[in-house]
């Protein structure tokens, strides 16, 4: 009896000890995006996020996984957060009052499949391909044919073989592709249809409520120093959501 006491009491006081340990760690899971969220932490958002988390004691685990297994990750609370969603885009989670980026989300398409561009207008009624769980259509003012699709490689063979008329993502995601030269750059275009800004979605929990708290608290400081901007300027990258005071830009 005594034995099962001291047991009983020896779980109680580590499970105290767990409920009150201070956070030390988050565990970020993303979609591998090149130039931002690479293997081995590498990449501007991991760079921003590490920014933001280690000087008050917390470092990074991050987890690569498809987009929309990354969100359900959140969702079920298997991660402290995802990277990274755009204004009411996933349900049940959390998110950051600031954007970390924002997408210049654009189409690419075969030069000789259109004609004239005409802004959004070109995609009515077209079968607009993109990557899975992205759910662009919510936040285009125009009717598609929605095609979901597993790999951008596989985006552009459909392009190719005519059973997509565009493809829609990040306008660096595209460029990016593009300069990979499996595929022949020279025939393709990518127009702009608008920006989105990305944010960072916690999981619905205690610890999710903290680890927000945190990051809504020293992201403003943050932008404000120049330092995020400065980050950006490192990788080279141009998506930045904030102009020259800081102050959010609208998105378009």
């Amino acid at each position: 009896m005594k034995k099962i006491v001291l047991i009983s009491l020896i779980c109680f006081y580590a499970l105290t000890a767990i409920a009150g340990e201070k956070i030390t760690t988050i565990k970020l899971a993303s979609e591998e995006w090149e130039k931002v969220t690479e293997k081995k932490g590498k990449g501007l958002y991991w760079d921003i996020f590490r920014m933001v988390y280690n000087p008050v004691g917390i470092d990074l685990k991050t987890k690569l996984v498809p987009y929309t297994r990354s969100m359900n990750l959140a969702k079920k609370k298997k991660v402290d957060a995802a990277v990274a969603a755009y204004v009411d885009e996933v349900e049940n989670v959390l998110y950051s009052k600031l954007p970390f980026d924002s997408d210049i989300t654009s189409v690419v398409f075969l030069k000789n499949k259109v004609k004239e561009w005409k802004g959004e207008s070109s995609l009515v009624g077209k079968k607009v391909g993109w990557i899975r769980g992205y759910e662009f259509d919510e936040y285009l003012s125009v009717k598609i044919k929605k095609r979901e699709i597993n790999k951008r490689k596989q985006a552009f063979s459909m392009l190719e073989k005519g059973r997509i008329d565009f493809f829609m993502d990040a306008m660096v995601d595209l460029q990016l592709e593009l300069a990979k030269g499996y595929m022949d750059a020279p025939k393709y275009q990518i127009k702009v249809i608008k920006r989105l800004n990305l944010y960072l979605v916690f999981a619905k929990n205690k610890r999710g409520e903290a680890l927000k708290k945190i990051y809504d608290e020293r992201m403003p400081q943050l932008v404000k120093s120049g330092k995020i901007k400065q980050l950006f300027d490192k990788w080279k990258i141009t998506s930045y959501p904030y102009d020259k005071s800081g102050k959010l830009l609208v998105n378009q």
